[in-house]
C-alpha cells in the first residue's frame, strides 16, 4: 500500500467533503446552534437549570460539555451519513471495483477515505467551537447578560477534546463501517436515527431506583453524547 497513494484519496475527499451541500448544511446549522446557545433562545435543560437561562453560566466547562453533547445530535446524522457517502458515492459509480483492483488496494483506499472524511470533520469541529467562542464572547456584554461569564480557553478546549473529537470518530467510524458492510444507504440514515430513539427513550431516562451502580456506570460510558453523566454532574 502506497502512502503518497491514500494520501491523493484522503485529499480529494477532503475536498469533496468540504465543498459539498451536506457540510454546507451542517456547518449553517451548528451556526444557527452556537448562536441560539449564547442567546438563549436555544434553552437545554439541566437539572433544576436552564442553559441559556439567568442561573448557570453557559461559558463554564461543565455546562460548555453539556452544550457541545447536545450539538453533538447534529454531529450523528451528518457525520454518518457524510462518512457512509464517502464509500457509497463510489459504489454507485461503478469506482469502487476499478479502485480496489489498482497497486492501492482496498486497505488504501479505505484509510484515504476515512482520513479525507476525518480531516472534514475537523474542520466542522474547529469552526464549530470557534463560532461558539465568538458568540458567547464577542456579541455579548456580560454585565448586560448574566448567563455570560468570562472567557477561559480551558473551557471550550477540554469539553471539545474530550466530548466531540472521540464522539465525532467514531461517528466516522459508524458511517464508513455501515457502508461497507451493508453498502446500502438505508442503513446509514436510519442507524442514526436508531441510535438517538435507544439514547432519547432508554440510555438517558432509564433510572429506576433498584438499578444496580454498575448498570449506571455502563450507560453513562455507552452513552456517546455524555448526557446520562453530565445530567448526573450537573
Amino acid at each position: 500500500m502506497s502512502a503518497r497513494g491514500w494520501l491523493v484519496v484522503a485529499r480529494d475527499e477532503l475536498r469533496h467533503q468540504l465543498r459539498s451541500p451536506l457540510q454546507v448544511v451542517f456547518l449553517l446549522l451548528l451556526g444557527l446552534l452556537s448562536l441560539g446557545m449564547s442567546t438563549g433562545t436555544v434553552k437545554v435543560s439541566s437539572g433544576d437549570t436552564s442553559v441559556g437561562g439567568k442561573v448557570a453560566w453557559v461559558t463554564s466547562e461543565v455546562m460548555v460539555a453539556y452544550l457541545f453533547g447536545a450539538s453533538l445530535l447534529l454531529y450523528l446524522f451528518f457525520v454518518t451519513i457524510a462518512a457512509g457517502r464517502a464509500l457509497l458515492r463510489d459504489e454507485e459509480h461503478g469506482l469502487l471495483p476499478l479502485v480496489t483492483a489498482t497497486p492501492l488496494g482496498a486497505d488504501g483506499y479505505l484509510a484515504g477515505k476515512l482520513l479525507g472524511t476525518v480531516g472534514a470533520q475537523l474542520v466542522a469541529l474547529v469552526v464549530h467551537v470557534s463560532l461558539q467562542i465568538v458568540f458567547n464572547h464577542g456579541l455579548h456584554d456580560p454585565a448586560a447578560h448574566p448567563w455570560i461569564g468570562p472567557f477561559a480557553a480551558r473551557a471550550y478546549l477540554m469539553p471539545a477534546v474530550l466530548v466531540l473529537v472521540p464522539t465525532m470518530l467514531a461517528f466516522v467510524a459508524l458511517g464508513a463501517g455501515l457502508a461497507a458492510t451493508f453498502r446500502r444507504p438505508v442503513a446509514v440514515y436510519l442507524v442514526p436515527v436508531a441510535v438517538l430513539v435507544i439514547c432519547g427513550f432508554f440510555v438517558w431516562s432509564y433510572r429506576p431506583s433498584w438499578l444496580p451502580g454498575a448498570v449506571d456506570q455502563a450507560l453513562m460510558i455507552g452513552d456517546p453524547f455524555a448526557m446520562r453523566w453530565l445530567q448526573v454532574t450537573l
